[in-house]
């Protein structure tokens, strides 16, 4: 399928790990190793990003067989309330992720330029974000693809602090491999829910398949081991400490820059993701305004102390589109549009999640994992009879 819009292997690879290079992401990886050691970090790392791909690739095979966006892919396997679950379940983690990264950049931009105070500085980028997104997928790829040299400066800048100044520490907590690996999940689930928004311009099932695997197998585990390292050798520095306190100030400043810049490409594909979502919904609402509505809304929670609280913020974003993601690969191979029972299955979900997020109910002790679980149990019959059988006992 060629059209304007086809997006090359190279170009969709940078798009979905502009998104990734990030300082939560990063982050994620120290904590981990942090609370509960390299070895179980490095074994998290290598589960968490395995489940991720073989999902990836169950979903970027629907992807090429539709060629359609998330949400019109929600429609085809689950109904028309399908797509109402799957607007809410990508715009939760989206926009939050929008603010997540809204904060980082104005911690950036305060480094740069003391004097301008955090907030401003998330403002300005955010009204830049939303301006540069009008010109659709073809903006957000030239972004990542500018960025792709600099996240190769980061890097290597990080892997020398950590050779030169590393101490291996003991974790803080007892290794427990079962939580660590949901939290590497945790990072990139709404990424993989979300592969039909970018992936539908693909040239070809092959250059899809590749460009997941290069992401979920390659790209994003080097990406999460730079804070495995910075966990276990550097502990109590945030990526952005280990830069700024270098002793080289051209270099700290043009890092920073780095990853300002960074950020600004990360935001960019979480907002356009947001505001395809929001426009889908809401046919009547434009493009522009959509994207004008979901930046807004993450200008607002980029106020919150999202990056103080980032393992909680995680579960919080997650839950509904880890229910999500549960949904889709039921329906695989049995979609079910006439059938009710992926939307209750949704909503249970859901609710048993936000109820382990409380500390009221848990399966696992995770609530991502306790709100996919949920939803595979109820859903679980479309995989043994018909959805048109199933709609009949309900």
């Amino acid at each position: 399928m060629n059209t304007p819009q086809t997006q090359s292997l190279f170009s969709l690879t940078a798009i979905q790990l502009g998104g990734a290079f990030c300082l939560p992401v990063i982050m994620v990886g120290q904590l981990t190793a942090q609370s509960y050691g390299l070895a179980t970090a490095l074994i998290a790392l290598m589960l968490g990003n395995t489940f991720l791909y073989l999902s990836s690739y169950i979903i970027g095979s629907l992807t090429m067989k539709y060629r359609c966006s998330t949400l019109d892919l929600a429609r085809i396997l689950l109904g028309q309330k399908g797509a109402l679950i799957g607007s809410i379940a990508l715009l939760i983690p989206m926009v939050g992720w929008f603010a997540i990264q809204l904060d980082f950049i104005g911690h950036c931009i305060n480094e740069l330029i003391p004097s301008l105070p955090i907030a401003i500085g998330s403002l300005l980028a955010g009204i830049g974000l939303m301006l540069s997104i009008r010109s659709g997928i073809k903006g957000v790829g030239l972004l990542s693809s500018i960025s792709l040299p600099l996240l190769g400066v980061a890097t290597t800048f990080a892997l020398y602090k950590i050779c030169t100044e590393g101490l291996l520490q003991l974790p803080a907590k007892p290794p427990a491999l079962f939580p660590a690996t949901i939290t590497i999940i945790a990072v990139a689930i709404a990424a993989v829910v979300d592969i039909p928004t970018y992936y539908r311009f693909a040239p070809s099932a092959k250059t899809a398949h590749l460009s997941l695997a290069l992401v979920f197998l390659i790209g994003l585990p080097l990406i999460e081991l730079i804070g495995v390292l910075m966990g276990a050798f550097l502990p109590g520095k945030t990526l952005l400490d280990v830069f700024t306190t270098s002793g080289a100030g051209y270099v700290a400043t043009l890092v920073t820059l780095a990853l300002g810049f960074k950020g600004f490409t990360t935001n960019s594909t979480n907002l356009y993701s947001a505001a395809v979502s929001l426009h889908a919904l809401v046919p009547a609402i434009s493009p522009t305004r959509s994207t004008l509505i979901t930046g807004t809304v993450g200008l607002a929670l980029s106020c919150l102390p999202l990056l103080e609280n980032l393992e909680t913020a995680l579960s919080a974003l997650a839950v509904a589109t880890s229910s999500l993601g549960a949904l889709f690969l039921i329906t695989y191979r049995s979609p079910a549009p006439q059938s009710p029972l992926p939307i209750v299955a949704w909503f249970v979900g859901v609710g048993v999640g936000i109820c382990s997020l409380l500390s009221l109910i848990t399966l696992t002790g995770e609530p991502i994992c306790d709100a996919f679980l949920a939803t595979a149990l109820i859903a679980s019959p479309l995989l043994f009879v018909s959805p048109c059988f199933v709609e009949k006992l309900l």
